[in-house]
């Protein structure tokens, strides 16, 4: 008996350092496209990559869309790598994806969740380029972190119109 107890403990000691590596880290999420117009409503695929190097899987990921832009509606995703489903909610600028039985995930480590999305962008929308936050929970096999977060770069290009000029205008410059 003190034989097997110490073979297990031994096993245990070995198996540790192997579990040690996984995690979610290398992971991210991106949007195409990455440049929108204000004033417009435009289809967005978000893709959310699980970069585990393991069998880390994804059980939840989140998209929160800068201020003022709003999810409009989710139009369908494709998981290739399982086939699994998914919940997709949308609430405002926040989008959810979420494993609906609660199990070990539905994304495998080294593969791609593709969403496609809706996204009102108002005319009065911050321009330039903006953070979209992100993160994806893990299913909890192996150590940390279980838990990513980010963010991905998206632009949003505003047109201004051009002001009526004549001559007195050029001419109150100088």
């Amino acid at each position: 008996m003190k034989k097997v107890l110490s073979l297990l403990a031994l096993l245990a000691l070995i198996a540790t350092p192997a579990l040690a590596d996984r995690s979610m880290a290398g992971s991210y999420v991106v949007t195409d496209p990455i440049s929108v117009t204000a004033g417009t409503t435009v289809p967005v695929m978000i893709e959310f990559y699980n970069g585990s190097v393991d069998v880390e899987w994804m059980t939840y990921g989140f998209v929160q869309l800068p201020s003022n832009l709003t999810f409009v509606s989710v139009d369908g995703y494709d998981n290739p790598c399982s086939g699994s489903p998914f919940d997709i909610t949308i609430s405002g600028g926040l989008l959810e994806v979420t494993d609906p039985d609660g199990g070990w995930g539905n994304l495998y480590d080294m593969c791609s969740l593709y969403v496609f999305t809706t996204v009102e962008v108002p005319a009065d929308a911050e321009c330039g380029w903006l953070a979209i936050s992100w993160g994806m929970q893990g299913d909890i096999y192996g150590d940390e972190p279980h838990y990513v977060e980010g963010t991905t770069d998206f632009e949003v290009v505003c047109t201004t119109g051009t002001e009526n000029s004549d001559w007195s205008t050029l001419k109150a410059l100088y």
